[in-house]
């Protein structure tokens, strides 16, 4: 989730937290506490500063995004010491009672994991206990319209107690807006269900990243092809004005090259000796799918690393008579206004590949 939908989130328990407090006469209203909320609805994700570690002191799943910092565990410990340093007077306007410090702050931190949990980018809440990755796989890890909807409301807040506002009809409003995200999500929800049923052939699991209007959203379709997952990527209209459309297609982890074997060739002396046995090549492609994984096999060879894989895609340029030709490019490499560079591997119906440098323009 995109990092302002985690801070509105903040607001939202930190400003409903407060004013509960205010209405019992236990505590009064305490901005200390809105900003506690806020703050562990966004630490979490500053575990993207982990990259400034070097590779070899940060091995394993904890130190990637979305790794230790994301599980319930840190979540409570965090909660925790901040909870207390919020206590220490003379530092905040208004310190903080230790025991709703620890809660508001677990409810923001929690926060945090509940929205990424929302999106297909699945991670280990539960570690260290267990490092199995889980996802709800209803929203992208970030979308364009919750980045302008979420801050307008940051906006709207600061403004509504900038003019003093009566904090009653400010908890209105900030009920309207978790009613907007509840409807927001349930339309992410129904849309998911809808293309599963009535677009995915047996055997496709599918994922939905939305458009800005939620009606023309990206369908990422998988399967296994000759044991190897092929992802397309496909442009869907929810209101059948235009027909799919395919857009990328990404393939997981090949398996292992088949290690040459060795034959006497007999002889004697010097003429004694071992040479590799001749291989099979690749199974001749049936179709496009075949095509495209087996063009897939080029890539390490030409200095895509097999380890960068989730951000290679490839685009079909061509199905020509007995043959087709694969672009194969690095998200990281990709600029929206000039020519991405990448290979082209063209796989003819033998099962031959012919790879060559490629430079095209490539819109998402």
């Amino acid at each position: 989730m995109d990092f302002f939908t985690h801070m509105l989130m903040g607001y939202l328990i930190g400003w409903g937290y407060t004013w509960g407090l205010d209405s019992a006469g236990i505590a009064g209203y305490n901005e200390s506490l809105i900003l506690l909320s806020v703050l562990m609805a966004m630490i979490p994700d500053f575990d993207v500063f982990l990259g400034l570690i070097p590779g070899k002191y940060r091995k394993g799943r904890a130190f990637r995004h979305r790794g230790i910092t994301h599980s319930i565990l840190f979540i409570f410990i965090a909660s925790f010491i901040l909870a207390y340093l919020f206590t220490i007077p003379g530092w905040l306007p208004q310190t903080v009672p230790f025991v709703h410090g620890f809660i508001v702050a677990l409810l923001g931190g929690l926060s945090h994991i509940l929205l990424d949990g929302l999106t297909a980018f699945p991670f280990p809440f539960l570690a260290p206990f267990t490092w199995k990755e889980y996802s709800a796989d209803i929203d992208a890890p970030v979308t364009l319209h919750m980045m302008v909807f979420s801050p307008a409301m940051i906006l709207l807040m600061w403004y509504s107690r900038s003019i003093g506002l009566d904090i009653s009809l400010f908890v209105n409003f900030v009920w309207i807006v978790f009613a907007a995200l509840l409807i927001h999500y349930s339309l992410r929800m129904g849309i998911k269900k809808y293309v599963k049923r009535k677009h995915a052939a047996p055997g496709e699991t599918v994922r939905v990243y939305h458009t800005p209007t939620l009606l023309r959203p990206y369908v990422v379709k998988s399967r296994s092809v000759n044991g190897v997952s092929l992802s397309r990527y496909e442009r869907l209209d929810l209101l059948g004005r235009r027909p799919p459309k395919d857009r990328f297609y990404e393939v997981g982890t090949l398996p292992p090259r088949p290690v040459p074997r060795w034959q006497d060739m007999g002889g004697k002396g010097e003429a004694h000796r071992n040479v590799p046995e001749a291989t099979s090549s690749h199974a001749p492609p049936k179709n496009k799918e075949e095509a495209i994984v087996l063009s897939a096999t080029a890539l390490e060879s030409n200095g895509f690393k097999d380890e960068d894989r989730e951000n290679i895609s490839a685009v079909m340029l061509n199905e020509l008579p007995g043959a087709w030709e694969v672009f194969w490019f690095d998200w990281q490499n990709w600029h929206p206004f000039r020519p991405t560079t990448g290979i082209k591997v063209k796989v003819d119906e033998s099962g031959a590949l012919e790879s060559s440098p490629f430079a095209m323009r490539v819109a998402w």
